[in-house]
């Protein structure tokens, strides 16, 4: 077969030919992706939008069907209709989509479109997080870390935020222990706005989740236990305070006091102590 030269160039006869091809067999478009979609819904064009969800989700992608659910969570473009994007959520989320699993939690949660349901909430954002959805382990977190539709269980609540912080979800500050005044975490506790990181002051956006009951710290109740459980054989003689805020170690000295008769001392900055 010779080849098709155009002024002497065989580039040229190729480029003839393929647009001849083309003209003859039309290449079929490319169908856009969920992604082109989203930027769009968020540019504020819904309609070129939901085409791109309603043809992704009519050719089987069950990103097409959750983009369709959460216009219509929130009414972007079409009239909000919760009960109509629950159905679009499980049909996704059927097909292993978190997003979809997370937002029907939310659903159940709040009672968008449906009946609060704490069980529900639960089942739906557990299915998300056990298969690593950083956002569903963060809201997982604080129902078990403040006992909503659930025991209150802080090791789980604990367990959970790591992993969403391991997932980069970058709102929550798990703070386990007890934070000295004038520190970096006393002033995240204390719900500080701004802080100060390495000399320079630092918006605070995160949310922080204070879980108290992690401490292996004793408490006041324990340590007064443990100094009347020993005063009863003969052994306690002198208690030495060496650690806690004046206030705390005041109150303190006021309990060990009604104990019996020793000496109690609270001790300060470099000061020596015989024993």
């Amino acid at each position: 077969m010779n080849a098709m030269f155009i002024n002497g160039n065989p580039m040229k006869a190729i480029s003839s030919l393929l647009l001849v091809a083309s003209l003859i067999f039309p290449v079929p478009a490319m169908l856009a992706t969920f992604e082109d979609g989203w930027d769009l819904m968020y540019q504020g064009d819904f309609d070129k939008a939901y085409k791109i969800f309603f043809e992704l989700s009519e050719s089987g992608d069950p990103y097409g069907t959750f983009g369709l659910g959460v216009m219509y969570q929130f009414g972007n473009g079409v009239e909000k209709d919760e009960k109509k994007a629950m159905e679009y959520y499980v049909e996704a989320a059927n097909e292993d989509v978190v997003e979809a699993m997370h937002n029907i939690g939310y659903l159940y949660q709040h009672g968008k479109g449906v009946d609060v349901d704490l069980k529900e909430a639960i089942k739906w954002y557990g299915k998300a997080a056990n298969l690593g959805y950083g956002v569903s382990q963060n809201d997982l977190a604080y129902l078990y870390e403040h006992g909503i539709g659930t025991p209150i269980d802080l090791d789980k609540a604990f367990d959970l935020y790591k992993k969403a912080a391991e997932q980069q979800i970058p709102n929550s500050v798990v703070i386990v222990g007890f934070m000295a005044k004038d520190t970096l975490g006393r002033r995240l506790v204390e719900g500080r706005r701004e802080v100060r990181v390495l000399g320079l002051n630092r918006d605070v956006y995160a949310e922080i989740h204070v879980l108290d009951g992690l401490s292996a710290r004793a408490d006041q109740d324990d340590l007064v236990q443990f100094a009347r459980a020993t005063a009863k054989v003969g052994r306690m003689r002198r208690i030495a305070m060496v650690h806690g805020e004046s206030a705390a170690r005041l109150a303190l000295k006021e309990r060990l006091r009604e104990i019996g008769d020793m000496e109690i001392i609270s001790a300060e900055k470099g000061q020596r102590i015989e024993l």
